[in-house]
């Protein structure tokens, strides 16, 4: 809201005259600091080059704001003939939430602050000022619409004692309206998916205030390579979103009214890289039924869940579980060509097969381990020939 800063007053008072004791204000003004543009005066029982206080919309503001709408003082012109003497001037206020009038007025004294020209015989002009108040007008307000109440009066020592700025029998009303507090809530929730893939929908709830936009960035804490979504609802669909290769941080950016821009906390889309089963070392063959060795994984992307063998190289049948869940297995008497794979998984990504390993047995070989017949089956390591 643009104000201006009324620097000098350029009223000049007829002089008033008479030989009856009088006193009166003629001239009344709040002071206000409205968003730290410093003393700005309103008119009340004036008609200046300022704002006009009575029906003036003095903006709108944060909860809790220290200093966007600070009362300051006041000011007084007053005029005392033919002895009748002003002793004390008070400007009163009270704020409340507009259409509910209550509460009592705060009272602020405006002492004496100087002799001015303008008065006729057997009077004075004086002005009565105070303009270093600094009362915080939003202490303990809620959001809502409010209004600023303002009257003023001075005790005389004749006319019944006292006297007041005069609006017509009225107070002097102005109005403003205090924005909610952001609060940038939450997103939820927390996802992994595999990489090329999309994530579901993201929510934000817990916030106070509107979604300004949406950000994305792959640094958790947002210091670096943040990118703007623009996206005002409180959903960030998986559309917006798009499949994700790298572990990627979401968050809102929320706005309540005039108040600053808060962040939510965010949500983390863990990506894990695809399964790659990587390979096993090279296979065994052997002539007896006394065998042993060890095959390797090297080259996986994920961690290895267990490992299978099979007598047929497409494992089609006769899979057995090998429960193993580190890149090496170690087998012992085989007694048959058998063919071994790793079953490999990263993170939430598809699982993959490792390369096959195989241990060849060569069959009908002799080993005479019984006595020399030919046609003995214990003299031979995979049955007699035929």
């Amino acid at each position: 809201m643009i104000r201006k800063l009324l620097m000098v007053f350029a009223i000049v008072m007829i002089g008033w005259e008479g030989s009856a004791q009088s006193a009166g204000i003629y001239e009344s003004y709040i002071i206000l600091n409205v968003e730290g543009e410093g003393n700005l005066y309103y008119d009340l029982n004036a008609n200046t080059g300022n704002y006009d206080f009575n029906g003036e919309m003095l903006g709108t503001f944060c909860q809790g704001s220290t200093n966007a709408l600070t009362f300051k003082g006041g000011e007084h012109k007053i005029y005392r003939c033919n002895g009748c003497d002003f002793t004390s001037t008070r400007l009163y206020y009270r704020i409340y939430p507009t259409g509910s009038a209550s509460g009592s007025f705060v009272s602020n004294n405006l002492p004496y602050g100087s002799n001015i020209s303008g008065a006729g015989s057997g009077c004075q002009n004086q002005v009565w000022t105070k303009t270093d108040y600094s009362t915080n007008l939003l202490s303990g307000l809620g959001p809502g619409n409010y209004t600023m109440e303002v009257y003023s009066d001075g005790s005389v020592t004749c006319q019944g004692g006292t006297v007041y700025a005069a609006n017509n029998g009225a107070n002097y009303k102005a109005y403003f309206t205090v924005s909610a507090t952001t609060v940038g809530g939450s997103v939820s929730s927390n996802q992994t998916i595999c990489s090329g893939s999309t994530p579901s929908s993201l929510n934000l709830s817990g916030h106070t205030g509107s979604v300004v936009k949406w950000q994305r960035s792959t640094v958790s804490d947002f210091s670096s390579s943040v990118t703007d979504i623009a996206n005002t609802s409180t959903t960030l669909s998986s559309a917006a979103i798009g499949a994700l290769s790298t572990t990627t941080y979401f968050r809102a950016v929320v706005q309540s009214g005039v108040c600053s821009q808060q962040n939510s906390a965010g949500a983390t889309i863990t990506v894990n890289a695809p399964t790659a089963g990587g390979t096993l070392s090279s296979g065994y063959t052997f002539c007896t039924g006394s065998n042993s060795g060890t095959f390797t994984l090297s080259g996986n992307t994920g961690n290895v869940i267990q490992w299978e063998s099979s007598p047929v190289s497409n494992f089609s049948s006769g899979v057995s579980v090998i429960t193993n869940i580190t890149n090496s297995y170690s087998f012992t008497n085989v007694i048959q060509t058998t063919y071994y794979r790793a079953v490999v998984q990263s993170g939430v990504c598809a699982q993959q097969y490792s390369s096959t390993g195989v241990v060849t047995l060569n069959p009908n070989n002799w080993t005479g381990a019984v006595n020399s017949p030919w046609s003995e089956p214990g003299n031979w390591f995979g049955g007699v020939p035929l």
